[in-house]
């Protein structure tokens, strides 16, 4: 079984709001300069990928390309390809079953000499679905990831006296 670590998540700088946030301006500005930033490279899905995992990356990095937040760097690149190999692994066996004549929800058994075993498709797709949702998140390829990552806020009307309150604070 593995081991998961407690507590919340880290929000990225760039993210926190500071009327909220209890730590001083100077811990601030060292956990921005210590924040890996960006990408150096285009992004470009690797060479090992397939070509079904090499079109979930380009679906990918445009939505992430559309985001106003840049939250993917150099450090996410495994990740975002352990995602999109398990997209296509799971995206090809559902297929291959679903031409197989089954239904994805079935519970069908499959007789292999004298045992009954679920169709091995299944069991491919569920391991898939472990992955893919775990990555997923970390990803902020959900709406928890984002909400967690502090990129969905409230849609609250803009009150101009907050934010001169807020621009005065930061002059101090």
């Amino acid at each position: 079984m593995g081991h998961t670590l407690g507590g919340r998540k880290p929000i990225p700088p760039e993210l926190i709001d500071a009327a909220k946030h209890k730590k001083g301006k100077e811990a601030m500005k060292m956990r921005k300069q210590n924040t890996p930033t960006g990408c150096d490279g285009k992004l470009i899905a690797p060479r090992d990928l397939s070509p079904l995992a090499k079109k979930e990356w380009k679906r990918i990095i445009k939505l992430y390309n559309q985001l106003d937040v840049k939250i993917l760097n150099d450090l996410d690149m495994q990740a975002l390809k352990m995602y999109c190999s398990a997209k296509a692994n799971y995206d090809s066996a559902l297929k291959q079953y679903i031409e197989e004549g089954q239904h994805p929800t079935s519970e069908e058994m499959t007789r292999y000499g004298n045992k009954v075993v679920p169709n091995p498709l299944l069991k491919v797709m569920e391991q898939q679905t472990k992955i893919i949702t775990s990555l997923s998140e970390q990803l902020c390829l959900t709406i928890v990831g984002r909400a967690r990552m502090g990129m969905i806020k409230a849609n609250e009307p803009k009150n101009p006296l907050k934010e001169f309150n807020e621009e005065f604070k930061d002059e101090e």
